[in-house]
């Protein structure tokens, strides 16, 4: 049998590789032989694919970066390789149009979402055999992570959905780690303080969150969130002042790239981030008040400053900047 994986999102192609294997072996002692098509003939897997293995009577080849399968831009002058001259095509299309033994899986990687339809180890393949697997774009996660938790039988409240893709920010590896632990903690159903409670929500973010409060002038929240800072991880003034600072003015270049016309791919294009980061980044702006980003700036400078000539005390000092703010 043989499979076609494709798409420009890498770490979901692993995760489904990983998942399509466990599921193959089911258990059993694994056996996997990997190939990358760049430093590798198409011969020498295809030559695998006939062997017998005594000890094993199951085993995928994988074909990593099977570049010659994916669709050329016009534009492109890439020059063929002396691997791809030297490869035996036929036997290839031989091998996938007879052989269907089903303890034998071939698998092509193909890292990019467009393959080549006038390929003939393309068109061999079974149109079931294929599988896109694109990035899960952001306004689809909310359904995603509903199905996915619908296939563990349980429920999600929309809030504790919120809140979980908040945590995991368009990571779908974070997403199936933090999820492994919910499942085994709840029952029946998902609620947002279980969310708050067993994810781990990244530093950064916790201090994205400190930041927003600040611009969005809530001082009370911001000051709250400083202490469960300093509670539970113990993270120093210094290094939440270089953290806010680097928020600060990612968010004041979202803003400014907003205003300026550019859509949330253009604008994560631009900052090189991912696109969920600027999906949310953007919504946090419509209720903040941007133009106090430049007083903020210049306050955790002149904080920096004076917590590092030991001129202050730098956990009581960084409560009264947020206080007096």
């Amino acid at each position: 049998m043989t499979y076609l994986f494709f798409g420009n999102d890498e770490e979901r192609i692993n995760i489904y590789l990983k998942s399509f294997i466990d599921k193959f072996f089911s258990g059993k002692e694994k056996n996997i032989i990997s190939f990358n098509a760049r430093n590798s003939l198409l011969n020498d897997a295809i030559s695998e694919c006939y062997q017998i293995d005594l000890a094993c009577n199951k085993k995928i080849i994988v074909i990593d970066d099977a570049y010659y399968l994916q669709k050329e831009s016009k534009f492109s002058k890439s020059k063929v390789s002396k691997i791809t001259k030297n490869n035996d095509y036929n036997k290839a299309l031989n091998y996938i149009k007879e052989d269907c033994d089903e303890n034998v899986i071939l698998i092509f990687i193909v890292k990019s979402n467009e393959i080549d339809l006038n390929n003939v180890i393309v068109n061999a393949i079974t149109k079931e055999n294929k599988k896109f697997l694109s990035p899960i774009k952001d306004n689809d996660w909310p359904l995603y992570i509903k199905t996915y938790f619908d296939k563990k039988n349980l429920k999600i409240e929309p809030e504790a959905i919120s809140e979980l893709i908040s945590c995991c920010q368009g990571n779908l590896r974070t997403f199936l780690n933090e999820s492994s632990k919910l499942c085994l903690y709840c029952k029946n159903i998902i609620t947002i303080d279980d969310i708050k409670q067993i994810v781990i929500r990244p530093q950064e973010d916790d201090i994205y969150v400190l930041t927003k409060y600040l611009i969005a002038d809530n001082k009370m929240k911001a000051l709250s969130t400083f202490r469960d800072l300093r509670l539970t991880q113990n993270i120093e003034p210094i290094v939440l002042i270089t953290m806010m600072t680097n928020s600060l003015i990612f968010i004041d270049a979202v803003n400014y790239l907003n205003k300026n016309g550019y859509n949330s791919n253009e604008i994560a294009t631009k900052l090189n981030v991912k696109p969920g980061k600027i999906y949310y980044a953007l919504q946090d702006i419509k209720k903040l008040k941007t133009e106090n980003i430049p007083k903020i700036l210049e306050k955790l400078y002149q904080l920096d400053k004076d917590i590092k000539h030991n001129e202050i005390d730098r956990f009581y000092n960084f409560e009264l900047f947020i206080l007096n703010f």
